[in-house]
Protein backbone atom coordinates (compact mmCIF):
# COMPACT_ATOMS: atom_id res chain seq x y z
CA UNK A 1 0.00 0.00 0.00
CA UNK A 2 1.56 3.55 -1.12
CA UNK A 3 1.44 6.36 0.99
CA UNK A 4 -1.48 8.03 -0.91
CA UNK A 5 -3.68 5.17 -0.31
CA UNK A 6 -2.53 4.80 3.53
CA UNK A 7 -3.35 8.85 4.03
CA UNK A 8 -6.51 8.44 2.08
CA UNK A 9 -7.82 5.84 4.42
CA UNK A 10 -6.70 7.03 7.51
CA UNK A 11 -9.26 10.66 6.68
CA UNK A 12 -12.01 8.86 5.26
CA UNK A 13 -12.46 5.82 7.21
CA UNK A 14 -13.02 7.78 10.81
CA UNK A 15 -15.67 9.84 8.61
CA UNK A 16 -17.23 7.18 6.95
CA UNK A 17 -17.27 5.45 10.36
CA UNK A 18 -19.19 8.72 12.16
CA UNK A 19 -21.81 8.51 9.14
CA UNK A 20 -22.08 4.72 8.95
CA UNK A 21 -22.62 5.55 12.81
CA UNK A 22 -25.49 8.34 12.89
CA UNK A 23 -27.30 6.34 9.99
CA UNK A 24 -27.39 3.21 12.12
CA UNK A 25 -28.52 5.63 15.67
CA UNK A 26 -31.11 7.54 13.57
CA UNK A 27 -32.69 4.40 12.14
CA UNK A 28 -33.00 2.74 15.44
CA UNK A 29 -34.39 5.80 17.03
CA UNK A 30 -37.16 5.62 14.44
CA UNK A 31 -37.39 2.23 14.80
CA UNK A 32 -38.04 2.57 18.90
CA UNK A 33 -40.06 5.63 18.06
CA UNK A 34 -37.90 7.78 19.81
CA UNK A 35 -38.10 11.50 19.66
CA UNK A 36 -37.34 13.19 22.58
CA UNK A 37 -38.18 16.89 21.97
CA UNK A 38 -35.34 19.11 24.32
CA UNK A 39 -37.07 21.36 27.22
CA UNK A 40 -34.62 24.48 26.01
CA UNK A 41 -34.14 27.52 28.19
CA UNK A 42 -34.62 29.93 25.43
CA UNK A 43 -38.02 30.80 25.46
CA UNK A 44 -39.36 29.33 28.50
CA UNK A 45 -42.75 28.66 27.00
CA UNK A 46 -43.09 29.65 23.62
CA UNK A 47 -41.20 26.12 22.59
CA UNK A 48 -40.94 26.87 19.34
CA UNK A 49 -37.39 27.13 18.52
CA UNK A 50 -37.22 23.20 19.90
CA UNK A 51 -39.71 21.90 17.13
CA UNK A 52 -37.79 22.31 13.88
CA UNK A 53 -39.53 19.92 12.47
CA UNK A 54 -42.24 22.21 12.52
CA UNK A 55 -39.90 25.89 12.46
CA UNK A 56 -37.60 27.06 10.71
CA UNK A 57 -34.40 28.96 12.60
CA UNK A 58 -34.34 32.37 11.08
CA UNK A 59 -31.69 35.56 11.58
CA UNK A 60 -34.18 38.34 12.07
CA UNK A 61 -37.82 36.97 13.35
CA UNK A 62 -35.80 34.11 14.88
CA UNK A 63 -38.40 31.47 13.83
CA UNK A 64 -41.07 30.96 11.30
CA UNK A 65 -43.22 27.99 9.68
CA UNK A 66 -41.41 25.63 7.28
CA UNK A 67 -43.44 26.58 3.91
CA UNK A 68 -46.00 23.99 2.15
CA UNK A 69 -46.79 21.37 4.14
CA UNK A 70 -49.57 19.77 6.63
CA UNK A 71 -47.63 20.04 10.17
CA UNK A 72 -48.70 17.05 12.55
CA UNK A 73 -46.64 17.62 15.70
CA UNK A 74 -46.01 17.34 19.16
CA UNK A 75 -45.92 21.01 19.15
CA UNK A 76 -49.55 21.44 18.59
CA UNK A 77 -50.32 18.79 20.71
CA UNK A 78 -52.16 16.61 17.86
CA UNK A 79 -53.49 18.53 15.92
CA UNK A 80 -52.67 19.50 12.44
CA UNK A 81 -52.30 22.76 10.65
CA UNK A 82 -51.93 23.36 6.91
CA UNK A 83 -49.39 26.00 6.60
CA UNK A 84 -49.49 27.42 3.19
CA UNK A 85 -46.39 28.14 0.22
CA UNK A 86 -45.53 31.56 2.32
CA UNK A 87 -45.30 29.89 5.29
CA UNK A 88 -48.83 30.92 7.03
CA UNK A 89 -51.67 29.43 7.99
CA UNK A 90 -54.47 28.99 5.46
CA UNK A 91 -54.85 28.75 1.17
CA UNK A 92 -51.91 30.05 -0.42
CA UNK A 93 -51.70 34.48 -0.72
CA UNK A 94 -52.24 36.02 -3.73
CA UNK A 95 -50.72 39.56 -4.58
CA UNK A 96 -53.59 40.46 -6.98
CA UNK A 97 -56.15 41.47 -4.91
CA UNK A 98 -59.82 40.80 -6.16
CA UNK A 99 -61.86 42.31 -3.11
CA UNK A 100 -61.66 43.96 0.38
CA UNK A 101 -58.31 42.57 1.84
CA UNK A 102 -57.82 42.13 5.51
CA UNK A 103 -54.46 40.71 7.27
CA UNK A 104 -54.47 39.85 10.40
CA UNK A 105 -50.95 40.19 12.51
CA UNK A 106 -50.30 38.46 15.81
CA UNK A 107 -49.42 35.30 17.79
CA UNK A 108 -50.72 31.95 18.84
CA UNK A 109 -54.47 33.40 19.48
CA UNK A 110 -55.35 34.91 16.26
CA UNK A 111 -53.20 31.90 14.59
CA UNK A 112 -56.33 29.62 16.16
CA UNK A 113 -54.32 27.50 18.58
CA UNK A 114 -56.37 24.10 18.72
CA UNK A 115 -58.88 25.39 16.39
CA UNK A 116 -59.53 24.15 12.86
CA UNK A 117 -59.07 26.77 9.96
CA UNK A 118 -63.08 27.55 9.64
CA UNK A 119 -63.34 27.74 13.21
CA UNK A 120 -60.88 30.06 13.93
CA UNK A 121 -62.12 34.14 14.04
CA UNK A 122 -59.84 34.45 10.74
CA UNK A 123 -61.85 31.89 9.40
CA UNK A 124 -65.22 33.29 10.69
CA UNK A 125 -64.50 36.84 9.35
CA UNK A 126 -64.01 35.53 6.08
CA UNK A 127 -67.34 33.79 5.70
CA UNK A 128 -69.48 36.86 7.86
CA UNK A 129 -67.63 39.08 4.94
CA UNK A 130 -68.64 36.71 2.12
CA UNK A 131 -72.35 35.45 3.23
CA UNK A 132 -73.51 38.33 5.60
CA UNK A 133 -72.25 41.32 4.13
CA UNK A 134 -72.32 40.78 0.44
CA UNK A 135 -68.78 40.48 -0.28
CA UNK A 136 -67.97 37.22 -2.63
CA UNK A 137 -64.30 38.37 -2.66
CA UNK A 138 -63.57 39.35 0.50
CA UNK A 139 -60.36 37.75 1.67
CA UNK A 140 -58.66 37.36 5.49
CA UNK A 141 -55.05 36.58 5.39
CA UNK A 142 -53.21 34.94 8.68
CA UNK A 143 -49.93 35.91 8.97
CA UNK A 144 -49.93 34.97 12.56
CA UNK A 145 -47.14 32.89 14.35
CA UNK A 146 -47.39 30.88 17.36
CA UNK A 147 -45.17 32.53 20.04
CA UNK A 148 -44.42 36.21 18.04
CA UNK A 149 -44.05 39.01 20.31
CA UNK A 150 -44.95 42.30 19.03
CA UNK A 151 -41.19 42.74 18.18
CA UNK A 152 -41.35 40.10 15.34
CA UNK A 153 -44.61 41.31 14.91
CA UNK A 154 -43.28 44.28 13.91
CA UNK A 155 -40.95 42.53 11.55
CA UNK A 156 -43.29 40.21 10.09
CA UNK A 157 -45.28 43.14 8.93
CA UNK A 158 -42.00 44.60 7.23
CA UNK A 159 -41.08 41.11 5.55
CA UNK A 160 -43.92 40.23 3.99
CA UNK A 161 -47.70 41.44 5.14
CA UNK A 162 -47.19 44.47 3.23
CA UNK A 163 -45.83 42.93 0.18
CA UNK A 164 -50.45 41.63 -0.11
CA UNK A 165 -51.54 45.57 0.34
CA UNK A 166 -54.26 44.89 3.17
CA UNK A 167 -56.94 47.69 3.01
CA UNK A 168 -56.83 46.55 6.80
CA UNK A 169 -54.69 45.18 9.23
CA UNK A 170 -55.73 43.50 12.41
CA UNK A 171 -52.85 43.61 15.27
CA UNK A 172 -53.01 41.52 18.10
CA UNK A 173 -50.34 41.02 20.77
CA UNK A 174 -49.16 40.89 23.94
CA UNK A 175 -48.71 37.27 25.29
CA UNK A 176 -45.77 36.89 24.28
CA UNK A 177 -44.43 40.59 24.73
CA UNK A 178 -45.30 40.19 28.66
CA UNK A 179 -43.20 36.92 28.48
CA UNK A 180 -39.88 35.22 30.00
CA UNK A 181 -37.09 36.77 27.75
CA UNK A 182 -34.90 33.94 26.51
CA UNK A 183 -31.15 34.39 28.93
CA UNK A 184 -32.92 37.51 30.40
CA UNK A 185 -32.57 39.32 27.17
CA UNK A 186 -35.57 41.29 25.60
CA UNK A 187 -36.04 40.50 22.01
CA UNK A 188 -34.38 43.49 20.67
CA UNK A 189 -31.21 42.70 22.27
CA UNK A 190 -31.48 39.09 20.95
CA UNK A 191 -28.24 38.05 18.96
CA UNK A 192 -28.40 35.21 15.98
CA UNK A 193 -26.08 33.58 14.29
CA UNK A 194 -24.57 34.06 10.89
CA UNK A 195 -27.76 32.75 8.64
CA UNK A 196 -25.42 30.42 7.05
CA UNK A 197 -25.42 28.79 10.47
CA UNK A 198 -29.06 28.60 10.78
CA UNK A 199 -29.10 27.07 7.29
CA UNK A 200 -27.69 24.04 8.67
CA UNK A 201 -29.10 23.79 11.66
CA UNK A 202 -32.60 23.62 9.86
CA UNK A 203 -31.18 21.26 7.76
CA UNK A 204 -30.14 18.62 10.41
CA UNK A 205 -32.16 19.81 13.09
CA UNK A 206 -35.21 17.72 12.14
CA UNK A 207 -33.03 14.23 12.59
CA UNK A 208 -33.97 12.38 15.51
CA UNK A 209 -30.45 12.29 16.76
CA UNK A 210 -29.88 15.70 16.86
CA UNK A 211 -32.95 16.47 18.66
CA UNK A 212 -32.04 13.69 20.84
CA UNK A 213 -28.71 15.15 21.53
CA UNK A 214 -30.36 18.81 22.16
CA UNK A 215 -32.53 17.09 24.67
CA UNK A 216 -29.36 15.26 26.69
CA UNK A 217 -27.63 18.68 26.70
CA UNK A 218 -31.08 20.83 28.19
CA UNK A 219 -31.26 18.08 30.81
CA UNK A 220 -28.42 19.79 32.66
CA UNK A 221 -29.34 23.29 32.15
CA UNK A 222 -33.14 22.59 33.46
CA UNK A 223 -35.91 24.59 32.36
CA UNK A 224 -37.21 28.11 34.55
CA UNK A 225 -40.64 27.28 35.68
CA UNK A 226 -43.66 29.73 35.94
CA UNK A 227 -42.78 30.22 39.22
CA UNK A 228 -40.15 32.17 38.48
CA UNK A 229 -41.94 34.76 35.90
CA UNK A 230 -42.59 37.15 38.83
CA UNK A 231 -38.51 38.05 38.54
CA UNK A 232 -38.05 37.72 34.59
CA UNK A 233 -37.51 39.85 32.34
CA UNK A 234 -39.85 40.21 29.74
CA UNK A 235 -39.32 39.81 26.69
CA UNK A 236 -40.94 43.29 25.12
CA UNK A 237 -41.41 45.69 28.17
CA UNK A 238 -44.20 48.10 28.17
CA UNK A 239 -42.48 50.96 26.50
CA UNK A 240 -40.74 49.29 24.11
CA UNK A 241 -44.50 47.11 23.04
CA UNK A 242 -45.96 50.61 22.22
CA UNK A 243 -42.90 51.85 19.73
CA UNK A 244 -43.20 48.35 18.12
CA UNK A 245 -47.09 48.92 17.98
CA UNK A 246 -46.87 52.25 16.81
CA UNK A 247 -43.87 51.34 14.01
CA UNK A 248 -46.88 48.95 12.73
CA UNK A 249 -49.17 51.53 12.82
CA UNK A 250 -47.26 53.67 10.87
CA UNK A 251 -46.01 51.83 8.24
CA UNK A 252 -49.18 49.81 7.35
CA UNK A 253 -50.80 53.74 7.40
CA UNK A 254 -47.93 54.70 4.98
CA UNK A 255 -49.02 51.82 2.88
CA UNK A 256 -52.66 52.75 2.69
CA UNK A 257 -53.86 50.30 5.24
CA UNK A 258 -55.92 50.92 7.89
CA UNK A 259 -54.98 49.49 11.55
CA UNK A 260 -56.96 48.24 13.95
CA UNK A 261 -55.72 47.18 17.50
CA UNK A 262 -57.04 43.93 19.34
CA UNK A 263 -56.49 43.84 22.98
CA UNK A 264 -55.98 40.13 24.36
CA UNK A 265 -58.67 38.26 26.37
CA UNK A 266 -57.42 36.26 29.30
CA UNK A 267 -59.60 34.44 31.69
CA UNK A 268 -61.55 36.09 34.89
CA UNK A 269 -60.20 34.99 37.94
CA UNK A 270 -63.84 35.56 39.31
CA UNK A 271 -65.49 33.71 36.68
CA UNK A 272 -62.72 30.86 35.57
CA UNK A 273 -60.83 30.14 38.64
CA UNK A 274 -63.21 31.11 41.48
CA UNK A 275 -60.88 33.37 42.88
CA UNK A 276 -60.96 37.20 44.01
CA UNK A 277 -57.47 38.06 44.03
CA UNK A 278 -55.35 38.95 40.76
CA UNK A 279 -52.48 36.52 40.11
CA UNK A 280 -49.62 38.15 39.08
CA UNK A 281 -49.77 36.79 35.55
CA UNK A 282 -53.20 39.01 35.07
CA UNK A 283 -51.59 41.95 36.50
CA UNK A 284 -48.99 42.11 33.98
CA UNK A 285 -51.55 41.34 31.12
CA UNK A 286 -54.15 44.14 32.35
CA UNK A 287 -50.91 46.62 31.86
CA UNK A 288 -50.16 45.35 28.13
CA UNK A 289 -53.64 45.51 27.05
CA UNK A 290 -54.10 49.15 28.53
CA UNK A 291 -50.98 50.11 26.83
CA UNK A 292 -52.50 48.20 23.42
CA UNK A 293 -55.70 50.85 24.41
CA UNK A 294 -52.92 53.37 25.23
CA UNK A 295 -51.41 52.96 21.47
CA UNK A 296 -54.78 53.09 19.64
CA UNK A 297 -55.66 56.52 21.27
CA UNK A 298 -51.91 58.02 20.49
CA UNK A 299 -51.33 57.08 16.78
CA UNK A 300 -54.99 57.39 15.92
CA UNK A 301 -55.61 54.03 15.25
CA UNK A 302 -59.02 52.05 15.32
CA UNK A 303 -59.83 49.93 18.30
CA UNK A 304 -61.74 46.61 19.15
CA UNK A 305 -61.29 46.04 22.83
CA UNK A 306 -61.70 42.43 23.19
CA UNK A 307 -60.32 41.71 26.35
CA UNK A 308 -63.16 44.17 27.81
CA UNK A 309 -65.97 42.28 26.15
CA UNK A 310 -64.89 38.71 26.97
CA UNK A 311 -65.51 39.29 30.56
CA UNK A 312 -68.94 40.07 30.03
CA UNK A 313 -68.68 35.51 29.42
CA UNK A 314 -68.11 32.68 31.27
CA UNK A 315 -67.52 29.72 28.73
CA UNK A 316 -64.85 31.46 26.03
CA UNK A 317 -61.99 29.64 27.23
CA UNK A 318 -61.85 25.58 28.04
CA UNK A 319 -59.45 23.88 30.69
CA UNK A 320 -57.65 27.53 32.27
CA UNK A 321 -55.59 25.09 34.48
CA UNK A 322 -53.68 23.92 31.06
CA UNK A 323 -54.31 26.45 28.78
CA UNK A 324 -55.54 30.32 30.66
CA UNK A 325 -54.07 31.79 26.80
CA UNK A 326 -56.20 30.80 24.35
CA UNK A 327 -59.87 30.99 23.68
CA UNK A 328 -62.11 28.14 22.66
CA UNK A 329 -64.54 28.26 19.57
CA UNK A 330 -66.88 30.04 20.99
CA UNK A 331 -64.73 32.40 21.96
CA UNK A 332 -63.43 32.32 18.40
CA UNK A 333 -66.84 33.23 17.11
CA UNK A 334 -67.35 36.09 19.45
CA UNK A 335 -64.09 37.67 18.40
CA UNK A 336 -65.20 37.38 14.65
CA UNK A 337 -68.62 38.43 15.40
CA UNK A 338 -67.26 41.74 17.24
CA UNK A 339 -65.17 42.67 14.54
CA UNK A 340 -67.57 42.12 12.13
CA UNK A 341 -69.52 44.47 13.43
CA UNK A 342 -66.95 47.35 13.97
CA UNK A 343 -66.00 46.80 10.29
CA UNK A 344 -69.65 47.04 9.35
CA UNK A 345 -69.71 50.37 11.80
CA UNK A 346 -66.87 51.43 10.29
CA UNK A 347 -68.26 51.54 6.33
Amino acid sequence: MDLRNSITIRVFLPLISVLLFMVLAESALWLLNVDPYPRGVEFAVNRAPDYPDVFLKDRDLFWRFRPGRTIVSGFFEGKSYRINRQGFRGDDFIPEKSGLRIAVLGNSCSFGWGMDEGETFVGQLQKMLRHQHGMEKAEVYNFSVPGYSSFQGEINYRQNVRDYSPDILLVTFGWNDQWMSANDRPDKDQQMPPQLILDCYNLIGRTRIYRFYKSFLFSFRGERGLTEYRDQQARVDLEDFKSNLGKIIRAARHDGAEVILLTSPIPSMETYYHMTEQSYMHERHYYYNEMTREAAAVFSAGLIDLAAVFDQYDNLFDDVSKDPFHYNIRGHTLAAEEIFHALRKHQ
